[in-house]
């Protein structure tokens, strides 16, 4: 059988160019769990949480590493059991999983090791501290990252944080951002910079929330 025919029986969908998903959940809340082809190994961008996404981890077959894009439960919840040899976390992220032998902390860009064109960053962001994405080709990886936090029951965006947030996707080459829980969501970069440049545009002076 061949690689991308296991990962269809694994359970994983395919996305563009050769990129693949598993579904996201509601029970237990998971995080799609999306798949790039390296040369050695299989890539994960995050590893969902629950039965159902470990499954169908485990069903994929040969080596696997994972880049995880924050600490939150949906997103990295199989992270211990799933048969990963590497896992890359954000600062954050890595002090909640601990120095297992298999965990990276990632406080810079680098290169994924695998000959392919993929690169791991953090990303600042109102969502969660401590994320990361990562960029393949001619396309980013952003998991929660763009989104909003929570105060008072209203959707905010830390000023100063948005703007980092701004500044470094202007840094990304990639043509298209992959969003989760939006089934998944393939959106041009461009828009979604003008999405967030438009939120911090609302900031009231001296005010350290955008709230919408």
């Amino acid at each position: 059988m061949d690689r991308e025919s296991a990962w269809r029986q694994a359970g994983f969908l395919p996305l563009a160019e050769g990129l693949f998903y598993f579904p996201c959940g509601d029970a237990p809340l998971s995080a799609e769990v999306f798949l790039i082809p390296g040369r050695e190994c299989t890539w994960f961008f995050d590893c969902g949480n629950g039965e159902y996404a470990l499954n169908a981890l485990r069903a994929v077959p040969g080596r696997k590493r994972a880049v995880i894009s924050h600490f939150h439960p949906d997103h990295m919840g199989n992270v211990h059991q799933a048969d990963f040899e590497r896992v890359y976390l954000g600062d954050f992220a890595y002090r909640k999983v601990g120095d297992n032998g298999r965990a990276v902390a990632v406080t810079a860009r680098i290169a994924a090791e695998d000959g392919t064109d993929m690169h791991i960053s953090p990303l600042p962001s109102c969502h969660a501290k401590g994320s990361l994405m990562l960029e393949c080709g001619r396309y980013v990886f952003l998991g929660d990252g763009t989104y909003a936090a929570h105060k008072n029951g209203q959707r905010a965006y830390n000023a100063t944080v948005l703007w980092e947030t701004i500044r470094a996707l202007e840094g990304v080459c990639a043509e298209y951002a992959v969003l989760s829980h939006r089934a998944p969501e393939i959106v041009p970069c461009r828009d979604v910079l003008a999405e967030l440049r438009a939120i911090y545009a609302k900031r009231e002076k001296n005010a350290a929330y955008v709230l919408l």
